[in-house]
């Protein structure tokens, strides 16, 4: 007899392993479903990694906030050398005439002292080139008031939110392709497999035929007929192959990949088909990047406007200059020198060019504003046109399921006909044409659906990107 222990070992064994055996199954199909949902989402964030123009875009937004951190150094002071040195001879000169007024005098006192220790000096021309002279500066300059600088960085920031929210929708833009692409791939897969299976159903229908023909119930006709359907299904299934190929190819480009890299074809198109309703109802543009673009846009020409109308406020800036200047590159306490000095500007008349200038900004804020409301429709429309074709596409995919039914159901009882030589290869081919055709409808408009969501996803701005 089997001891307690063995037995209760033996009645673990038959409890536990099956339930070891289902977790492990669960397990596995979790793990094949998170992954049919992860594909697609690794190549959207591999696309919006590598995509090319992403890149490009980047670089124009880091010009923008370069930009901006320039602006903001404006108000800093700014600390510049200066050096110049400057010699010439001739020219222009000032004749000063120190013989005729001293030597008389020095004459005077030789007689008077009854020496010579008054010598006789002779006229001078000063000329007006400096001979042999440097001066150089540090000078120190800085704002003191300046409302341009303000408005200047108004309007930088504003470029930098702009060139945030333009790769923002081109990323959506960029992420409706991929799914596009990736769709168009699986359409073109799955449309091969279908003319693959066609190919099959027709080789059997030949063998079929060979059969009855060597039995004397069939006609050579029926064979000639059936091998001409294979050419034909083969041609079908030729251009199928070249159409996932192109599909493969496109995508890659988008993903900026080799062309003829592989991609991953596991996508749970059911559990994709669940969140239609989602989408389905959904026509609310309120997150779209453009309508921020619209906003910014006239933040921009408002800003302007104002920096046109500010013309009359004056600007006052102010310097400080550390430097020395002298001749034969001397150095010492006379040549050094601390200059300090302030500096207003004000306009006071220039024929109204700022008049015309605060005219034009007021057109351009016009301008920005109908933009602004003829982007608001157009992007209301789209969004509304996407979701009635989406309603439209969930519809034909019902409509050719329920088609594709009836089309199995009638090439079943066809075939079997032509098995017992009831139905004629007229008949037969008529019903496998029903049924490969019922099957592409199936594959076409399920795609249509998966990218209507796409394109609904893409015209309400509802997928989340991280920045």
């Amino acid at each position: 007899m089997k001891s307690i222990k063995s037995k209760l070992i033996e009645f673990k064994s038959k409890v536990i392993s099956p339930i070891n055996f289902l977790l492990g199954a669960f397990l596995i199909l979790s793990f094949q479903k998170t992954n049919a949902q992860n594909a697609l989402e690794n190549y959207l964030n591999e696309g919006l990694k590598n995509n090319i123009v992403v890149q490009e875009k980047n670089i124009t937004l880091d010009k923008a906030i370069y930009g901006l951190k320039d602006a903001q150094r404006l108000f800093l002071p700014a600390v510049n050398f200066n050096a110049s040195y400057t010699s010439g001879e001739g020219g222009r000169t000032i004749p000063l005439p120190i013989g005729d007024l001293l030597n008389p005098v020095y004459s005077t006192l030789n007689q008077l002292t009854h020496s010579s220790s008054f010598p006789q000096v002779s006229n001078q021309n000063i000329g007006f080139f400096p001979v042999n002279f440097y001066d150089a500066k540090v000078r120190t300059t800085a704002q003191i008031y300046n409302s341009d600088l303000k408005n200047y960085l108004d309007i930088e920031h504003q470029v930098v939110h702009l060139r945030e929210f333009e790769i923002l929708a081109y990323k959506r833009e960029l992420i409706k392709d991929l799914k596009t692409a990736y769709f168009n791939y699986l359409m073109a897969i799955t449309g091969a497999q279908i003319y693959q299976n066609a190919i099959l159903l027709v080789n059997r229908n030949i063998e079929v035929n060979k059969s009855l023909l060597s039995n004397g119930k069939g006609l050579p006709a029926s064979v000639l007929r059936a091998e001409s359907e294979y050419e034909r299904i083969k041609n079908q299934l030729l251009d199928a192959q070249n159409n996932i190929m192109n599909a493969q190819h496109y995508f890659n480009f988008l993903l900026n990949k080799k062309q003829d890299d592989p991609i991953d074809t596991v996508y749970d198109k059911k559990a994709a088909l669940l969140e239609i309703e989602k989408y389905i109802n959904q026509a609310n543009i309120n997150a779209r990047e453009e309508l921020k673009m619209a906003s910014l846009d006239q933040g921009i020409n408002t800003s302007i406007r104002r920096l046109d109308q500010q013309f009359w406020l004056p600007k006052v800036s102010a310097f400080l200059d550390l430097g020395s200047q002298a001749s034969d590159f001397a150095f010492n306490s006379q040549s050094r020198y601390v200059l300090v000095g302030a500096q207003i500007d004000i306009p006071i008349f220039n024929w109204g060019r700022n008049n015309y200038k605060i005219n034009q900004a007021n057109d351009d804020l016009r301008i920005a504003g109908l933009n602004a409301q003829l982007i608001t429709n157009q992007l209301q429309l789209s969004a509304d046109m996407a979701k009635n074709y989406l309603a439209t596409a969930y519809s034909s995919y019902q409509a050719s399921l329920k088609e594709l039914t009836s089309a199995q159901s009638y090439f079943k009882l066809i075939e079997s006909g032509v098995k017992e030589g009831i139905n004629s290869q007229i008949e037969f081919i008529d019903a496998r044409n029903q049924l490969t055709n019922s099957q592409i409808s199936v594959n076409i408009n399920l795609f249509k659906v998966l990218q209507a969501m796409a394109s609904v996803e893409r015209e309400t701005a509802t997928y989340h990107i991280q920045k």
